[in-house]
């Protein structure tokens, strides 16, 4: 938006979604390592957010990206193009690919963590983020509200936390996913209402590589959009910019 000249300001981060993001293969299929894709097909949503996480992972592991064949497939439509046999890998987020792995997929990697034979473990790769926004007006206009708002939030992340079971029968009753889904995409996900230092980090670098993309009109640091001044109101520990 503010690439786009809309007025926007960031007021928090409200959770790190980074691990939603995986690569999952069939198990028993003999591909178990990124450069086993090369010459085989991966269903994806082919957007920038999809992509940049095949790219680093190609990277970070070691695979060829032009030999992949990208199937371009809607969320809903990768779980039933592996199903079929349409494609050999996919590439998607939750709850789709919980539904993948109850179909006998395996993941490979994440944006956060490696499953690969000889290389598992915690690495993040790439960065995917939920935050609040609001128009600069509304800030200066309603600060009780925006107060009010970032409260609420920190107490929703708390509860998520402390009561993930409860939690995920709450929310499930409402988006329609079974509560094992929700718990299990839960487990993937840091939540919290803050402003590290990372964030920051991870903004500018989407922010160049979708520049180059020609996603964005011109590029947009950080330090331009972010207004840390109401969370640190609320909380001045949770926030931890430069």
């Amino acid at each position: 938006m503010a690439a786009s000249g809309i007025p926007v300001k960031i007021l928090a981060q409200i959770s790190d979604i980074s691990g939603i993001m995986q690569v999952l293969v069939r198990d028993g299929s003999g591909i178990t390592k990124p450069s086993d894709l090369e010459g085989k097909k991966i269903g994806i949503t082919r957007i920038p957010l999809s992509v940049s996480v095949l790219e680093r992972g190609c990277a970070v592991y070691g695979c060829d990206l032009s030999k992949i064949e990208m199937v371009n497939m809607q969320p809903e439509d990768i779980v039933l193009g592996y199903e079929r046999g349409n494609v050999d890998a996919v590439l998607t987020w939750e709850p789709w690919a919980s539904y993948v792995v109850q179909r006998g997929g395996k993941v490979m990697f994440s944006a956060t963590k490696s499953f690969i034979p000889g290389e598992p473990g915690e690495k993040k790769i790439d960065a995917v983020y939920a935050a609040l926004f609001a128009r600069p007006d509304f800030i200066d206009a309603q600060p009780k509200a925006v107060d009010g708002i970032l409260r609420a939030l920190s107490k929703a992340a708390e509860f998520l936390k402390s009561s993930p079971d409860e939690a995920a029968e709450m929310v499930g009753k409402v988006i329609n996913i079974p509560p094992d889904v929700v718990k299990s995409t839960y487990a993937k996900i840091n939540t919290g209402v803050v402003l590290p230092s990372q964030f920051s980090v991870d903004f500018d670098a989407k922010s160049e590589y979708l520049l180059k993309l020609g996603e964005l009109r011109g590029a947009v640091k950080a330090a331009e959009v972010i207004d840390p001044a109401p969370l640190k109101a609320v909380c001045p520990e949770c926030v931890t910019l430069p």
